[in-house]
């Protein structure tokens, strides 16, 4: 097994904690993604991935878009301390390139930190 996974303590792992994070309604969005951010008062980020059927119906598609957001949230441990972030896809993150789920996810980490109070 490999040691680069997100551990259990870096994930929100139930429906209160989503919905704690969809409440505070401090969100952003643009064609691939919508992203929530709320402060969590912890020394480390939480993440909660949402890639739904209605993105596609094909699993290796939304495994291929839930395996690059958990990838750029691991590389961006200092914009994530102390926020829980919720992360939508939409449809058109089937068809992106990785580089343009990158791209995204790198714009909506900074903004959802600035929007989280912890800046």
């Amino acid at each position: 097994m490999s040691n680069h996974g997100l551990p259990a303590s870096g994930r929100l792992l139930g429906s209160v904690d989503f919905n704690g994070v969809l409440s505070k309604r401090q969100r952003n969005s643009d064609p691939l993604f919508i992203v929530y951010a709320a402060s969590n008062g912890l020394d480390r980020g939480r993440l909660g991935v949402t890639v739904s059927r209605k993105v596609s119906l094909r699993a290796v598609r939304r495994n291929r878009v839930k395996r690059l957001i958990r990838e750029s949230f691991r590389h961006h441990p200092d914009i994530a301390r102390g926020c829980d972030f919720v992360v939508i896809a939409k449809q058109a993150t089937t068809s992106a390139s990785n580089e343009d789920i990158i791209a995204s996810l790198e714009n909506h980490w900074s903004e959802a930190k600035a929007r989280c109070g912890n800046s």
